[in-house]
């Protein structure tokens, strides 16, 4: 059955609602396939940006290889669409979420991470139990401070392990460093990405002494040119490309903002306040400030819950009272987890209705 907003104005919208724009998301699905085409790259994108299994199998329809998750429910989501090459990049060690990976193998290929001697000995105990095989990826530190092996003598313990294991398959090594794709100066994030290369290296240099690593994963939208160049990487996991924001935008400007946030002008209690209707429960607050797209004039102040408020700092237009106008959220991964529905416009006319089913 047809979606009643298709073929509506974007005007017609509820709000706040989750826009995409079809002619940027395009060509900024495009922009990074055809990156990771230029240096031999599989592209594997991390669907926790936008959670959706449709725009998913468009990822995959440009030449992407599969899909990263962070959740297991995203790669049930993932599954559920048909797609087959899903990564976990987080550690399972909770019978539950064991168990959840345990069926998707029916119909997919799914993986997930380790980095611990009791992570693995756990992940193997429920295989065995389970009579199922987990192919698993040993995480790698490369510079993060988070999850992975602290040396490369950590990598080459944790990997033989899992090759001595009975239940457990190798599936190579995982390695994110979130923290550099944000620094503004790209000789400071060049230099960040290539320390976090290095490491890299050094912990595969050491497990190819025990056995061929299927891929090397890892990097982010703002690191994934230097890390696609210095080589290390055999797949890209960027996903914030597929979107971008106010923040990624200054970061990567091959990426275009493609999502906003439908807002409606609720009040103008003073001439130079605006209060529109996207605020907490809308959209995600993270690093940079949103911004009211064609009001370069409205400069945000402040979210509640509800409301979002703007001060008018220039001359030119204002949007009137009841107009619905579209804000570029100042981060696309948070915004997209508030909402359980994309509307896709072109021309200001919906096209297509998304469900956001990866949670």
């Amino acid at each position: 059955m047809t979606h009643p907003l298709i073929g509506k104005h974007i005007q017609d919208l509820p709000t706040p609602a989750l826009v995409v724009d079809w002619p940027l998301l395009q060509a900024n699905l495009s922009a990074m396939q055809a990156a990771a085409d230029s240096y031999g790259k599989a592209l594997r994108p991390h669907v926790k940006t936008h959670k959706c299994s449709q725009l998913a199998r468009l990822q995959l329809e440009k030449g992407a290889i599969g899909v990263t998750c962070a959740t297991v429910g995203e790669a049930e989501a993932m599954a559920a669409a048909g797609i087959r090459d899903i990564l976990i990049a987080n550690q399972l060690v909770t019978p539950d979420k064991l168990a959840r990976v345990a069926a998707l193998l029916e119909h997919a290929n799914v993986k997930f991470v380790v980095d611990s001697a009791a992570g693995i000995t756990i992940a193997d105990q429920f295989a065995r139990e389970k009579h199922v095989k987990f192919e698993v990826l040993v995480e790698v530190d490369c510079g993060g401070g988070r999850c992975g092996a602290q040396s490369p003598a950590e990598a080459l313990q944790f990997t033989q392990m899992v090759l001595d294991s009975t239940s457990l398959r190798f599936g190579g090594i995982q390695a994110y460093n979130g923290s550099d794709n944000y620094h503004q100066s790209m000789d400071e994030r060049a230099r960040r990405c290539k320390l976090s290369d290095e490491k890299t290296l050094a912990a595969a240099e050491q497990v190819r002494t025990l056995c061929e690593i299927p891929r090397v994963s890892g990097a982010g939208t703002g690191s994934s040119a230097l890390m696609m160049e210095y080589g290390t990487l055999t797949e890209i996991q960027s996903g914030t490309y597929v979107y971008s924001d106010t923040t990624y935008r200054s970061l990567t400007p091959q990426y275009q903002p493609a999502l906003f946030v439908l807002a409606a002008v609720l009040s103008q209690p003073l001439p130079g306040r605006f209060i529109m209707d996207g605020g907490l429960k809308s959209m995600g607050t993270e690093f940079s400030s949103p911004e009211v797209n064609s009001y370069p004039q409205l400069e945000f102040q402040s979210y509640s819950e509800e409301h979002v408020q703007w001060n008018v700092t220039g001359d030119g237009p204002l949007p009137r009272l009841g107009q619905k106008v579209l804000l570029v959220p100042s981060h696309v991964c948070t915004t997209v987890n508030h909402h359980r529905t994309c509307y896709v416009v072109e021309n200001e006319t919906v096209r297509d209705v998304w469900p956001i089913d990866g949670f």
